[in-house]
């Protein structure tokens, strides 16, 4: 339907002025804008791992809960001025809301039953009456539950668990941790050490908020930087950076009126709409002056730049919101919601790029792209040069892809699947340095735990074949497999031992008969204060746990000792007695990065069969949909063979710069083809029709590349390793997509004489 200029202009209004109602809407959904770090979101969905885990921890508790709070003295932990301010901070922390129970040197006591047996005795551990250095410490390192749990080998550092209500919201989470630095501020030790779920999701979400701000700055600044480079006036520069803000705020203004909270993948939004958004306004104006150079009045070159340039334009924008919305097939939901909302900002930006910059077009004739229009025999004159050469050195540019690409498989082969509980921070991290003193001491943050399943020939959970089953697993955790701080029905057991043993720490071991076991059930955990089974069996009393730490090793050596663990539980523990299963918060992410390749893997297929179907409807040929694909496999085999190269991480912050990267290369490919097809159109032949193209659009392809570039190198600022290999990934990416698409995309297209020279006529096809 052709509009008259009258009526062009009516639609022209209409569309801006929606559009600035729809910004000032979604304005005020930015200020309901919320930040998230729940790694739990990061748990496989519809997976059997996480319905058991979930229901686990139902029956005991949560394995991640809880702060771990370091205090190093120089002069050694038996100073009793220090034990004296430890004693201090532990009776505020427990007076805490939010704080259940608080376990320290200074609150525990060593039981023990008086030699008559009438009366169980309280000992402290650290008696600040009588101040007997040498007595307490040896009352300390008799004991093997609190040595390395409570006070390091060394007598160095002490450690206080802090174990908070379940399942804090962050807000709360904030105030816990804002209750205890106060606490500790009003005490002078050499050295704190704060560790924890509220301390980590403290940090990331605070590091997510700096790092939004900055990329929405550094992406402001870019914008007026490279406009006034294209466009060399105030309008120029004003009105598309209304449009480029005006998309992000959208997006951000939708999240916020759904109450949708910022994750960690989505910090890198603002830098993906900077990039698409500018791309969109470069390909519009360059297009509208072209025809204004020409001699056409605003109104028609207007129209025919939204008539030809619309499509192509929209195309692109759909390819790369199909690979964004890829990501939903991936069963984290953070990495979900990564692709959904990224492929809703690409229609935004496009939305927003066609809403608003007419409106401003037609009321601005200072925009004349200078800067677009300058230096035009510079790029012909190149442009042309490197056509010449590539028509020439075919075999040799078909060569160079062969061994580029036999490298990239080769660098896939050395891809490094490893990955730790913080391997998104950098080494200096402040989250991190504390993560690496507790490691150091305290054998580490990562939450370990084991499910203990009583066995069809075993009476009750408490039996004495039973314990001494979990004794030989507990055994083994300790001396093999490197778990500390372990707690379980076995330790409850052995410490009732000791104390009914007058606290004699050679008693430190299970009781000899089942009738011991029932004595002390009776005697010490019949009283609350003494019952330590508490949160260890459950509900049915058929099973309990073997709860502990280990360092944050990596997800390999965690797996291998996995391994081992069950192949020495398969020879040596009576599955009629008990049976165990791995669980725990720490083991679901693992279980996570195992299935992560193949779920992007599968969802990166999905969005090269819709792009390849797109291609079909509009070319009519399958040998096109070949074509275009290789251009943008190929980046994707590169930026994999770096990562193994290199010993980048694959992780989900990682993983999903595959399908940014796909989604982002194949706009090129686009903008040339359908330039190509428009030649071909016009009667030309392949070759000629070849050049035309090259000319046409490697100066749009190159500059608009460079946009893209520019935009991913910003990421390179940000603390978190994920984002910052995102940005140097995507950039190679987009560079060497460049490349193909002006040397391997042209001599393959050379190949398809006779089915090019004869295009479905009913397949028009546009481009800027």
């Amino acid at each position: 339907m052709n509009l008259s200029d009258k009526g062009f202009r009516k639609l022209v209004r209409l569309f801006f002025w929606s559009s600035i109602g729809l910004t000032l809407l979604f304005s005020l959904g930015m200020l309901n804008l919320q930040f998230d770090y729940d790694f739990e979101k990061f748990f496989p969905k519809d997976s059997e791992e996480t319905d058991y885990f979930l229901n686990y921890r139902e029956e005991f508790d949560s394995d991640n809960d809880y702060m771990l709070l370091g205090i190093r003295n120089s002069s050694g932990v038996f100073d009793y001025d220090f034990l004296k301010d430890v004693d201090s901070v532990t009776s505020r922390l427990e007076s805490l809301e939010l704080v259940d129970f608080v376990v320290s040197i200074t609150n525990q006591y060593n039981y023990a039953v008086a030699p008559l047996g009438l009366q169980v005795l309280e000992i402290p551990y650290i008696n600040f009456e009588e101040k007997n250095a040498e007595k307490d410490s040896t009352s300390l390192f008799n004991n093997e539950e609190l040595v390395g749990i409570l006070i390091d080998q060394k007598a160095e550092v002490v450690n206080i668990y802090i174990k908070h209500q379940n399942y804090l919201s962050k807000a709360k989470c904030d105030t816990l941790l804002k209750e205890v630095r106060n606490i500790l501020a009003d005490f002078t030790f050499d050295e704190v050490h704060l560790s924890g779920r509220a301390v980590g999701q403290s940090y990331y979400v605070s590091q997510m908020q700096k790092e939004l701000l900055l990329f929405f700055i550094v992406s402001a600044v870019l914008v007026i930087l490279f406009l006034f480079i294209a466009f060399r006036s105030f309008q120029g520069i004003f009105f598309p950076l209304i449009i480029v803000l005006s998309s992000m705020i959208w997006i951000f203004g939708f999240m916020g009126v759904i109450q949708k909270p910022m994750n960690i993948l989505l910090t890198i939004l603002p830098t993906i709409m900077f990039v698409v958004s500018m791309s969109d306004v470069i390909h519009f104006v360059s297009r509208y002056i072209d025809e204004k150079r020409i001699g056409e009045p605003s109104i028609r070159a207007l129209k025919t730049t939204v008539r030809e340039v619309g499509l192509a334009t929209f195309l692109t924008s759909f390819t790369t919101s199909v690979g964004f919305f890829s990501l939903v097939l991936v069963k984290v939901e953070p990495v979900a919601d990564f692709g959904i909302y990224t492929g809703i900002g690409v229609i935004l930006a496009f939305v927003a790029t066609y809403g608003m910059l007419p409106f401003f077009l037609l009321l601005s004739n200072q925009i004349d792209g200078r800067g677009l229009r300058s230096k035009s025999s510079f790029w012909e004159k190149y442009l042309r040069i490197a056509f010449t050469g590539i028509m020439t050195n075919r075999k040799k540019i078909y060569w160079g892809m062969g061994v580029i690409v036999v490298l990239s498989i080769w660098g896939i082969t050395k891809i490094d699947r490893n990955h730790y509980i913080l391997d998104d921070l950098s080494e200096e991290a402040p989250v991190k340095q504390d993560a690496l003193f507790f490691d150091q001491y305290f054998g580490g943050v990562r939450p370990f735990e084991l499910a203990v399943i009583l066995g069809p020939k075993a009476d009750s959970i408490t039996d004495l074949k039973v314990l001494q089953e979990m004794n030989k697993i507990e055994v083994f955790l300790k001396d093999e497999y490197g778990v500390g701080r372990i707690n379980s029905l076995v330790t409850v057991f052995k410490t009732l031992n000791r104390i009914y043993h007058t606290a004699n720490p050679e008693f430190f071991k299970l009781p000899e008969s089942n009738k011991e076991v029932k004595k002390y059930q009776k005697k010490f955990l019949s009283r609350k204060s003494m019952d330590l089974t508490q949160k260890l069996i459950s509900k049915d009393r058929k099973t309990t746990r073997i709860t502990g730490n280990i360092g944050d090793w990596g997800s390999e050596i965690v797996a291998a000792k996995n391994k081992e663990l069950l192949a020495f539980v398969e020879k040596e523990i009576d599955p009629e007695i008990i049976q165990v299963k791995i669980t725990g918060t720490a083991h679901l992410l693992d279980e996570n990065m195992k299935t992560l390749s193949d779920s992007i893997t599968f969802g990166l297929v999905i969005a090269v069969i819709i792009v390849s179907l797109i291609m079909a409807l509009l070319y009519r040929s399958l040998r096109i949909v070949l074509i275009s694909l290789i251009p943008n496999i190929i980046p994707l085999l590169m930026i994999a063979g770096i990562m193994g190269f290199f010993g980048i991480q694959f992780k989900i912050t990682t993983a999903i710069i595959f399908t940014i990267a796909f989604g982002i290369c194949v706009d090129d490919t686009i903008h040339f083809l359908s330039k190509f097809n428009l030649e071909l159109k016009k009667g030309k032949s392949v070759l000629y029709a070849l050049k035309r193209t090259y000319l046409a659009t490697g100066k749009a392809i190159v500059l608009t590349s460079l946009i893209l570039c520019s935009g991913f190198l910003m990421l390179i600022f940000s603390d978190f390793s994920g984002t910052f290999y995102t940005g140097i990934l995507i950039t190679i990416a987009l560079f060497f997509a460049v490349i193909a698409d002006l040397t391997i995309l042209p001599i393959l297209l050379l190949g398809i004489k006779k089915e090019a020279e004869q295009p479905a006529s009913s397949n028009k096809q546009t481009t800027n």
